[in-house]
């Protein structure tokens, strides 16, 4: 399926020192994949981390756990 190949190959170069800088990050990344994500990935060189779901209510479900942690949680679909 090339869904699931594109998930083996996503990565940002940044991902390292922006750990290193800012654990909250690490913390997200872990919390996406500990809530079903089958993938992360941080956003540019900000802030911010994606989680790839393989099914909407899998995301959603993450959405749930992990609203009242976070400032904002937001689900978008790849087609």
């Amino acid at each position: 399926n090339s869904k699931d190949d594109f998930l083996n190959y996503i990565f940002n170069d940044f991902q390292a020192d922006v750990f290193k800088h800012f654990p909250t990050t690490l913390t997200m990344k872990q919390d996406l994949k500990n809530n079903g994500a089958s993938a992360t990935l941080l956003c540019g060189s900000g802030l911010s981390m994606a989680g790839f779901f393989t099914s909407k209510i899998k995301a959603n479900k993450a959405k749930e756990l992990l609203i009242d942690k976070y400032k904002n949680v937001i689900i978008s679909q790849l087609n």
